[in-house]
């Protein structure tokens, strides 16, 4: 080779190891503690053979509240301090109010209210808050009602062949239902006709494969066409549904209102004046919440109804304490109402525990245009500013351990236990605000919460009413989470029993 190419060769790879040294050195120089990190590497080989969800649990054993990792090319410290994360997500929100660019600016995804920044997110955020407004979800609640019928339907008829089900699979048709009609005002059945278009479209994505981007392609255009055929629909005021779609469409033409004001999140910072008014929202900027509507609920509400489920299971007696207050308060299919399951003190107690032990949010979601879930930093410090004994320079990558709140001693006596009664309102009032943060908190929570508690405990009541879960040889237990969330490894098939 000529001495110019090896110039070139020696320079890159100087260059190489100069940043690598950088990346190594950038959390002992900060005094920040983290496990080792290999050359080129840093925490991947980690990742791969634990999985993060692990990774992430048991650093926080090792190294407390607050420790560093190497997620790619980015330092990243993790914070599991419930006073910090109240600074950082509230009080100075200010200046860690944006999260870090993707690198892929897809569209529409990049319209989402995950993915927008500043002033255009604090307005988009305004003016689609009332969608989920209590109010709005009332309504809402009888089409989930009769996804839960379908649900009911096909359970029974496997329990009548085979009592051991794999409950996972049964949740998220039951959840793409619920998606389907409650977000876009469509009749999918997914367990009685799977070849449905949207069927096969969502799974296409949820399922998806690096190899065929042409699928994920076809099925986000898809899913684009059907929400703007449908917002076109709405806008005609003949056509309005009742579904998550048309309170967006709607969010936009009317103006705020008292009832609503208690449902608006609190900005914090001097910029956000004026910015609480709604403001008319773009087709693409409906389409991309539409489409991180489904993305982002599907995963989280299977999951969690497969662990409650499996809390059931292997809590017999609080089983029991649950299906009394489900017959004292909804014995039938007609009582179970949105008014219903939101006075039901256990089911709320019940589920919360769940949620702190599986959270769903483990770690920031972002969802490219291919559907992919990416763990990602989920704040940049835009300020440099101190919170408490920790500074936090311009430009550093943060990211909240909710999963180690969830499970630090200092904020839940034995915290592996399961134990609703850690969610009275005594015991509430008195813990840290900030030590159960399934949802995320703060003006960027999970605005979809609402939505998705509504779905969550519906099932929960109506599949109580009908069955009682059992373990059975091969219930994992104490089961283990996936590598990549806080999903089950081996998915949860429970004996499910149905109730005389």
């Amino acid at each position: 080779m000529e001495l110019t190419t090896w110039v070139l060769i020696a320079s890159v790879i100087i260059i190489a190891c100069v940043y690598d040294y950088w990346r190594k050195s950038y959390f002992k120089q900060r005094g920040i503690p983290c496990d080792t990190i290999l050359p080129f590497l840093g925490h991947y080989h980690k990742f791969i053979s634990g999985g993060f969800t692990e990774f992430i649990h048991r650093s926080a054993k090792q190294h407390g509240k607050i420790f560093g990792m190497l997620l790619g090319s980015s330092p990243v410290v993790v914070i599991g301090d419930a006073d910090i994360l109240k600074e950082i997500l509230v009080r100075k929100f200010s200046s860690f109010h944006n999260r870090r660019p993707q690198a892929i600016d897809d569209y529409p995804v990049n319209k989402a209210l995950t993915r927008l920044e500043g002033a255009r997110w604090k307005q988009v955020r305004n003016t689609i808050t009332p969608a989920f407004s209590a109010s709005k979800m009332k309504p809402i609640a009888a089409l989930l009602n009769d996804s839960c019928d379908a649900l009911i339907k096909h359970m029974k008829a496997k329990v009548a062949t085979n009592p051991d089900i794999e409950v996972k699979e049964m949740y998220g048709n039951m959840t793409m239902d619920c998606i389907a009609k409650g977000g876009f005002g469509l009749q999918v059945d997914s367990q009685e006709d799977p070849n449905d278009p949207f069927v096969n479209h969502a799974k296409a994505i949820i399922n998806m494969n690096l190899l065929n981007p042409r699928v994920i392609i076809a099925s986000k255009k898809f899913f684009m066409d059907v929400t703007q055929q449908a917002m076109h629909m709405r806008h005609d005021k003949a056509s309005k549904r009742v579904d998550v779609l048309q309170l967006m469409v709607d969010a936009q033409e009317t103006d705020d209102s008292p009832a609503e004001s208690e449902d608006m999140p609190e900005i914090a910072g001097g910029e956000e004046k004026g910015l609480h008014r709604k403001t008319e929202l773009t087709e693409a900027e409906i389409m991309a919440q539409s489409l991180i509507f489904f993305l982002a609920g599907y995963s989280t509400t299977t999951v969690a109804l497969s662990f409650v489920s499996y809390n059931l299971a292997t809590h017999p007696e609080l089983q029991d304490k649950l299906f009394q207050e489900v017959q004292e308060m909804a014995p039938d299919r007609d009582s179970v109402n949105y008014d219903t399951v939101n006075k039901m003190e256990y089911l709320d107690k019940f589920l919360s525990e769940t949620l702190r032990l599986f959270p769903p949010l483990l770690y920031s979601i972002r969802i490219s245009e291919t559907g992919a879930h990416h763990v990602g930093a989920d704040r940049v410090c835009q300020d440099s500013v101190t919170v408490g004994d920790f500074h936090f320079e311009k430009g550093m990558d943060i990211f909240y351990n909710i999963i180690g709140i969830h499970y630090d001693p200092d904020y839940w006596e034995d915290p592996e236990k399961f134990d609703p009664e850690r969610f009275t309102k005594e015991a509430t009032e008195k813990r840290h605000p900030f030590a159960y943060l399934p949802f995320g908190t703060g003006p960027r929570n999970c605005i979809g919460m609402r939505f998705a508690l509504l779905v969550l405990k519906m099932a929960i009541v109506r599949m109580v009413q009908t069955f009682q879960f059992e373990p059975c040889e091969q219930t994992q237990i104490p089961i283990k989470f996936g590598k990549r969330s806080v999903s089950p490894d081996k998915g949860i098939t429970l004996r499910v029993v149905a109730r005389e």
